[in-house]
Parts: structure tokens; sequence; C-alpha cells
């Protein structure tokens, strides 16, 4: 098995779409760091393949109450749609998320 390592990016204007080097494998981690602005009504993290969300991360601020979407979406159609009423990205602070791929899901927490 290759062991890729990719380089960090600094800055990317947003959206952000790169290839992850040799796909994404299972034991995988990818950290994602940034910063909410004060107003957000809402942060959105997504894994891609080609055309599908493999994995929508949602954050929303909607209400002054925080939750946080997980959901997929395959060819035009979303799956269901599952909510944790639980923030773990706050507005206006910074975050780092580090997203583990395992064979069965993916393992979302704040390393910040």
């Amino acid at each position: 098995m290759a062991l890729h390592q990719q380089p960090p990016f600094f800055n990317p204007s947003v959206p952000f779409n790169i290839p992850i080097q040799g796909g994404l494998q299972d034991g995988m981690s990818i950290t994602v760091c940034g910063r909410v602005w004060p107003n957000a009504d809402t942060l959105e993290v997504n894994l891609q393949y080609g055309s599908d969300v493999i994995l929508h991360f949602n954050p929303r601020y909607e209400g002054g109450s925080g939750f946080v979407v997980h959901n997929t979406n395959q060819k035009g159609v979303w799956g269901k749609e599952e909510r944790e009423y639980k923030t773990p990205v706050p507005r206006g602070q910074a975050f780092a998320l580090q997203i583990l791929v395992t064979q069965e899901s993916y393992k979302v927490t704040d390393t910040a």
C-alpha cells in the first residue's frame, strides 16, 4: 500500500476544491482548519467523489442555537439527514476538524 502525504494548503480561496492524493483510504485522517465568521449562518465541509457528496458536514447557527447536519448526496439525491444538536464549531472561533476515514463511516472531531 502506497502512503500519500499531501502537503497542507494555507489560506485557500473558498470554496476550496482539490483532489486528495491517492483517494480516500481506510485509516486516513483529514484535517480542516479555519475560523467561522461571527455572523455566519452555516459552515460546510464536503468530501466529494466526482459529483457525489460522500460526506456533508454542516454546522448551522439558525435561531441562536446550533446543530450539525450530516448527509450524503448520490446522483443528485440527498440521503437521510442526520442532525446532532451540538455545535463543535462555535461562531467566531477558530476550529480544527479531524475527519477519520473508516470503511464503515467518517468520524469527525474538533481538535481545536
